[in-house]
């Protein structure tokens, strides 16, 4: 049996500050940019979810679809509203989605 100290496992704590600075890193776009198009385009400030992912991820709305037959209002409704920037060398685009 491995056992590690509390100091070892410093690394393995997740962060969603961290994980939402490590996606604008990758991002073609600033969070600042993301947040004015919140406010401009959704009509409100955006609001991090707990689990950050790539940028150039795009959500498949077939699983959003299945997801909503399935759990029915549990689910989120997400709607697919377009892409901030373009791809750039070292940089990606940001798909944007509103969920309710």
């Amino acid at each position: 049996m491995s056992v590690m100290a509390t100091n070892d496992l410093k690394h393995l704590e997740y962060s969603v500050d961290q994980e939402i600075t490590n996606f604008f890193e990758k991002a073609v776009v600033t969070r600042s940019a993301c947040d004015a198009y919140a406010r401009e385009h959704l009509g409100g400030n955006a609001v991090p979810v707990p689990v950050q992912v790539s940028p150039q991820v795009p959500l498949r709305m077939e699983t959003v679809d299945l997801a909503r037959i399935i759990y029915s209002h549990f689910a989120p409704e997400i709607a697919f509203k377009g892409v901030i920037g373009e791809e750039t060398e070292g940089k990606e685009p940001l798909y944007i989605y509103a969920m309710s």
